[in-house]
């Protein structure tokens, strides 16, 4: 008796640990679907940031446009300083609202941006790689993730 007890038991845990497995991958769906909103998000954010900039900025015919690892970077001038808007390979535009006393000065700066951007996302996209394999557990994954956007965006 006790043989056929310990048997259910044994079967009764392990139909839970599959129903925890089903709701973890489950989870795991939702997380990824909330990131893909969050950055969908942004994009609007970001889009709908450059069109109010383009519309109160005259054109200025010494704006410059310069490529840099698939980034469109443009210089704009403002009075004595230098904003710069970017333009990403997916089409993702935003500026930067700080201002630069030369040309050089932006241009070094937009470059920066663009590599702290480019190698955050590759990081980003590895640590869900660690996540989906289970290398990393939840806590972890939301550590490391918050800590990449805080530093590289």
């Amino acid at each position: 008796m006790d043989g056929d007890q310990n048997q259910l038991n044994l079967d009764l845990l392990a139909q839970r640990v599959k129903q925890q497995g089903l709701m973890l991958q489950h989870l795991r769906k939702q997380v990824k679907q909330q990131d893909d909103q969050v950055k969908q998000q942004s994009l609007k954010v970001f889009n709908l940031k450059f069109r109010v900039f383009q519309s109160q900025r005259k054109k200025h015919p010494i704006a410059r446009k310069k490529c840099y690892r698939g980034w469109l970077i443009k210089l704009i001038p403002q009075g004595c300083h230098w904003t710069v808007a970017y333009s990403t390979p997916g089409n993702e535009v935003f500026i930067d609202e700080k201002n630069y006393e030369t040309s050089v000065e932006a241009l070094a700066a937009a470059k920066g941006v663009v590599d702290r951007n480019i190698t955050g996302w590759a990081l980003l996209d590895f640590l869900f790689e660690l996540y989906e394999d289970q290398k990393i557990n939840t806590e972890q994954y939301s550590q490391l993730m918050n800590s990449l956007v805080e530093d590289c965006f």
